[in-house]
């Protein structure tokens, strides 16, 4: 079985917005990035525009494909993560309608943090974003 999903990493500086989900953690997660379940017939960047419109009540234009995982959850079940980057465009633009909250951290400081199964993968692909931009 197959689960199809499209998640933005909204960048500010050297810091990513993570949505807080302790509410209603699935694996255990505490946090994790915006987005979610690609539904029939849509486009990777479709659900992620209608994703962040139902999270966030913000209409997403300007944003690119970062990259593609495919994660093995269990040993029937594999996600498939679209990643995605976008500047984040300021907590006064985006009114939160789903999760407990959010917040901006450096990438350090996400690596500390209780994320989604294989997160932490996303994590150190951007730090070599990061770092290249740096350059």
């Amino acid at each position: 079985m197959a689960n199809k999903v499209s998640l933005i990493v909204f960048l500010e500086g050297n810091k990513i917005l993570l949505q807080e989900r302790k509410d209603f953690s699935r694996f255990g997660e505490e946090w994790a990035f915006f987005g979610g379940q690609i539904e029939d017939e849509e486009t990777p960047e479709q659900a992620l525009k209608r994703e962040i419109r139902e999270e966030l009540d913000f209409e997403l234009k300007e944003f690119k494909m970062f990259k593609k995982y495919v994660h093995k959850m269990k040993e029937d079940h594999i996600t498939e993560k679209n990643i995605f980057t976008a500047k984040f465009p300021g907590f006064d633009k985006i009114k939160l309608k789903e999760g407990s909250g959010m917040k901006l951290f450096t990438l350090d400081e996400a690596k500390k943090l209780k994320l989604m199964p294989h997160d932490i993968e996303i994590i150190e692909d951007l730090s070599n974003l990061f770092k290249q931009k740096i350059k």
